[in-house]
């Protein structure tokens, strides 16, 4: 590695996952070594994990809005996403675990501050909640997020101020004002998926409409989202 290790869980995820079909991956002091000369098998049947980052949306929609529960959440899981749940909680937001199963009721918000090095894929959805929570969050380590689907930093403060957050972009993160409810209004999706995401998780919040342009790029990791987003309750019109 030339660089220090961003989005460290996603390495873990392959790196166990090449464990588990027999290949040896040797950790260096300047990153990893795979050792020539070995072949993949098959380890049999495998369980896969619930995905934190898609789950990641209704667990912060159960912080603003009402009770959701997602099942299939291993807490030992690699994926760094996983942390979404510490972090509602420290947040405010009441969370209870059962077994693989999370749920999360809305609870009295107050800023934090949140280091992105590991996270950035959690960052558009939580600078949402953020945005209702009492005090000035504050995200750090974010400049990652610039070279994501979109420059992040800038696509969620557009998004959020189109809604009337207070919101402050800084080179390598955000601070956010939090007030009680946000305005709606009418914003783009910046071709991002979790951006659009974000967008209509931050509308349970908003005392008016919101309207997401290009919403269908959802579909690049999540194309069921807004069917779900109907099954809870959200009521989507198509324009």
């Amino acid at each position: 590695l030339s660089t220090a290790l961003e989005s460290a869980g996603y390495v873990e995820m392959t790196v166990q996952t090449m464990r588990r079909f027999g290949v040896h991956v040797q950790r260096t002091e300047r990153g990893f070594c795979v050792p020539a000369g070995q072949r993949y098998r098959s380890p049999g049947r495998l369980a896969i994990c619930g995905d934190w980052s898609s789950a990641a949306f209704w667990l912060c929609a159960g912080a603003l809005s009402g009770e959701i529960a997602c099942g299939g959440l291993d807490e030992n899981s690699a994926q760094g996403d996983r942390a979404v749940e510490p972090l509602l909680a420290q947040m405010g937001a009441q969370v209870c675990r059962a077994g693989q199963e999370v749920t999360v009721r809305p609870g009295a918000l107050s800023a934090i501050q949140i280091d992105a090095g590991n996270i950035p894929d959690l960052i558009p959805v939580l600078a949402a909640v953020a945005a209702t929570a009492s005090g000035k969050t504050h995200i750090t380590n974010a400049a990652r997020l610039r070279i994501k689907e979109s420059d992040r930093l800038r696509s969620v403060t557009d998004t959020l101020r189109r809604l009337g957050a207070e919101i402050e972009e800084l080179p390598d993160g955000l601070i956010i004002q939090g007030k009680p409810r946000l305005k709606g209004g009418e914003v783009s999706s910046w071709g991002d998926h979790r951006i659009a995401m974000s967008a209509a998780i931050a509308s349970l919040a908003c005392e008016k409409d919101v309207i997401i342009r290009d919403a269908q790029v959802v579909s690049k990791s999540y194309p069921g989202f807004w069917a779900d987003f109907e099954k809870l309750g959200g009521r989507i019109t198509t324009l």
